[in-house]
């Protein structure tokens, strides 16, 4: 009768926990990549062309004032 090594066996089945357990971890630590890329594009699109139009705005708003000041010169 071939004897069975206990050891053997919950070592076994300790990496088949271990296994499913990093599966999940990866599983997690890819969502939550992608969620980090995801929220960067955003940033990137939107905040930058953000400060752009407010930029443009002050910018516009000063034209403007002095254009009016040339054309009451005239």
């Amino acid at each position: 009768m071939p004897e069975v090594n206990n050891f053997k066996e919950l070592e076994r089945l300790q990496s088949e926990e271990f296994k499913a357990s990093t599966d999940k971890v990866k599983r997690n630590v890819n969502n939550s990549l992608a969620s980090f890329g995801l929220m960067a594009n955003v940033i990137e699109l939107y905040f930058s062309r953000m400060f752009e139009v407010f930029v443009d705005l002050t910018n516009t708003s000063s034209s403007k004032s002095n254009t009016d000041i040339d054309k009451k010169d005239l």
